[in-house]
């Protein structure tokens, strides 16, 4: 975070904000956009050591990304590795891809950040919202996923809804730490409905 913040402000000091830049999404929206890496390179190396942006944590590489320029004002993702962890909008990136404004990225297990690019918002697609969250980027990746969340829902889906979002973070920190610890093994959440449980027995009950 220090290193970020000190980047951000060397930045700063060189732009006037007419640059691409990520931000950073977080659960806390008064910590959303604190962090901002711009791009002030026509290479942008993301890993866990020696990079441009550096970042740490669960399947976090030593070299996990890189940004490029293919011109003056337009940016392509590219995997560092074939085992580096990157979403996009939600859905694996595989291989490259060119990134457009408010385009939402996860790097590892719980980096999310959102491209803002001065230069092309007129890029971003018209159905989203004005300014892009953690929540936002949360119901996207469960989307992909394949769990229905939508509008209209009753109190009970509702209250349902808002569970999930809040596990799959923490899912995917599980899977995570279960991939560095080679157990092969994969967790998922399973909705069953409540007469599956009619005649359990609950440890601890009486």
């Amino acid at each position: 975070l220090k290193n970020a913040q000190i980047n951000e402000k060397k930045s700063l000091q060189h732009s006037d904000k007419k640059v691409p830049y990520l931000a950073n999404l977080n659960e806390d929206p008064m910590l959303s956009y604190i962090i901002l890496h711009y791009f002030n390179t026509d290479v942008i190396t993301i890993g866990s050591q020696n990079s441009t942006i550096c970042l740490t944590g669960l399947n976090i590489l030593e070299k996990h990304a890189t940004i490029r320029a293919i011109d003056s004002c337009k940016y392509e993702l590219i995997a560092a590795e074939p085992g580096a962890r990157i979403k996009v909008n939600g859905y694996n990136l595989n291989g490259s891809a060119q990134l457009r404004h408010k385009d939402r990225v996860l790097f590892g297990a719980n980096h999310v950040y959102v491209y803002l690019n001065p230069f092309n918002e007129k890029e971003a697609l018209p159905d989203l919202p004005s300014i892009i969250s953690w929540d936002f980027a949360q119901k996207e990746i469960a989307k992909a996923k394949g769990y229905s969340l939508g509008n209209n829902l009753t109190v009970d889906q509702e209250e349902i809804q808002e569970k999930i979002l809040n596990l799959l973070p923490l899912l995917s920190e599980v899977n995570a730490i279960s991939e560095e610890l080679n157990k092969y093994r994969t967790f998922e959440i399973v909705l069953m409905p409540m007469s599956s449980w009619e005649g359990t027995a609950v440890k601890g009950s009486k």
